[in-house]
């Protein structure tokens, strides 16, 4: 007869005992914390964007999944909605050979959140899909808002195309000259310091667009066609009939001179460029958003000999500045009137 017993437990083996047991403990707290309870909004927006990756990817074999800027109860419920659609997805597991890295990243505003997924397959490239849902309520949705004034900075009845902030002075671009303005009280006009006119050998397009560029030694003024290069102290320009690339994040060939939009190394003519978010492809480039031209615009950005200001009863329409806006390093003419 075998007899088993368990009474030759030492101190040291009931210690090992307790410490066995906290480590359980510790190990199922952490796992219970891990795995958040998924939201209605989680399982509604990780079945939208599953279904869009399941209409362009279409394979037998596993897939390695990796999801930035979101919780783990997203990206398990995004793998859960993988799976059921025969999409073999595997969550934070790096594969030596998948057929396809799908790479997920999320961001959030006040209302909604959005998830873009990239892939890197061999062949053939497959577009990025994305996928917009209401966004949960979160415990700091209650916390202290943030509210946004506006604040005139500058009146002037001359078009202003840009402004760059210098050292407490502000230096504006206009369709005639580079003005330096001095400092001033809130509300008050600052004062003109110094100004440098723009000279051009041909007819400004109806819609100018301009841009400052602050350097080392002074600065440089883009215009269609058209480039001035001067100093701030003292104030000079010179203006040289050129069309040089201007201070994009998008590569491009600048502006002619008869014409009021931008065109890409490709030949692609655009208005404007939006970042599509962060980085997200597998080789940590970019995607843009170029805004067309119609013919239309084309037409519009026709050079017209003598421009006519804009008149609101028995004023001139003045143009004001409600702070300076980064916007791809580039920003259109911007006019808004006010009556007297």
């Amino acid at each position: 007869m075998k007899v088993l017993s368990f009474a030759a437990v030492g101190v040291h083996g009931r210690e090992w005992c307790r410490r066995a047991a906290a480590c359980v403990l510790l190990l199922a707290s952490v796992t219970a914390n891990g795995s958040a309870q998924s939201t209605p909004a989680d399982r509604d927006l990780a079945a939208a964007l599953a279904g869009r990756i399941a209409s362009v990817l279409t394979t037998s074999r596993q897939i390695e999944l990796r999801v930035e800027g979101a919780d783990g109860a997203l990206s398990a419920e995004l793998e859960r909605e993988l799976n059921a659609r025969g999409l073999k997805a595997m969550l934070g597991v790096v594969l030596d050979a998948p057929a396809a890295r799908i790479r997920v990243r999320c961001s959030n505003n006040l209302r909604e959140r959005a998830c873009v997924a990239a892939f890197d397959v061999d062949a053939p490239q497959l577009p990025d899909v994305v996928a917009v849902g209401p966004r949960a309520p979160q415990p700091g949705d209650a916390g202290p808002a943030i509210a946004l004034g506006l604040e005139s900075i500058l009146a002037q009845q001359e078009p202003m195309l840009d402004v760059a902030g210098l050292r407490g002075q502000l230096l504006v671009l206009s369709p005639t000259r580079v003005t330096l303005r001095g400092r001033s009280d809130r509300g008050v006009t600052p004062p003109i310091v110094a100004s440098a006119s723009v000279q051009s050998s041909h007819a400004w397009p109806r819609d100018l667009r301009g841009r400052l560029r602050i350097t080392t030694n002074g600065f440089e003024a883009f215009l269609p066609g058209t480039i001035c290069r001067g100093t701030i102290t003292p104030l000079t320009a010179a203006c040289a009939d050129e069309n040089v690339p201007w201070p994009l994040d998008v590569d491009n060939t600048g502006m002619s001179a008869s014409r009021n939009y931008f065109t890409t190394a490709e030949g692609v003519a655009f208005t404007g460029a939006a970042a599509v978010g962060a980085p997200v492809r597998a080789n940590g480039s970019s995607a843009w958003l170029l805004g067309p031209v119609s013919e239309a615009a084309i037409e519009r950005g026709l050079a017209r000999p003598d421009p006519e200001p804009l008149e609101l009863g028995d004023r001139r329409g003045q143009q004001r500045v409600l702070g300076r806006v980064a916007d791809l390093r580039r920003r259109r003419p911007q006019q808004a009137a006010r009556r007297a």
